[in-house]
């Protein structure tokens, strides 16, 4: 696993990335959990995406879909491939927050907690996926982003708030 750490408590809130991450999150629509995502590919953003409904019409030009709605890791690798970007040995990163009371999801430790994009980043070829903690990034390998997300299948969401849910808001990063 790779660290990214800062002095202050709590640094990831002045992070870009995180932010742009966050960002992406207000997009979604999504009830129990919004997320954003960027693809990084020798530090250039070749994709970004959020959770998000499938347009039915359009499922045929998305190379991925994962069903009625795609996840935010998903989204970004679709805008990647379809601004004909190869994903082989790029890096995700992945943030998000609660939108019932905008508190940010922010891990103690390191979590990867979706149970179906770790085939996708296996499949296309992706490297390495962050997520945030408080004092920065922790990047995680494909592998190791699958044992980490076994944890929480079953009851994700109350899971995600045991482990994640912090006092911070989306007021602390914008």
């Amino acid at each position: 696993m790779r660290a990214y750490t800062s002095t202050t408590l709590f640094s990831i809130s002045y992070d870009s990335l995180y932010k742009e991450c966050i960002a992406l999150a207000t997009n979604s629509h999504s009830v129990e959990m919004r997320f954003g995502a960027i693809i990084l590919k020798d530090d250039k953003i070749i994709g970004e995406g959020w959770n998000k409904l499938v347009n039915q019409k359009k499922t045929g030009k998305l190379p991925i879909v994962m069903g009625y709605a795609n996840h935010a890791e998903v989204s970004a690798m679709n805008d990647a491939l379809l601004n004909g970007f190869d994903l082989k040995d790029a890096e995700i990163y992945v943030a998000g927050y609660f939108p019932q009371d905008k508190t940010l999801y922010i891990p103690d430790n390191a979590y990867f907690t979706c149970t179906h994009c770790p085939v996708y980043f296996e499949k296309y070829g992706i490297k390495e996926v962050s997520v945030p903690l408080r004092n920065g990034w922790t990047g995680m390998s494909i592998e190791d982003a699958k044992e980490s997300s076994r944890t929480f299948y079953g009851k994700s969401q109350e899971k995600r708030e045991i482990v994640g849910k912090t006092r911070f808001t989306l007021d602390d990063v914008f």
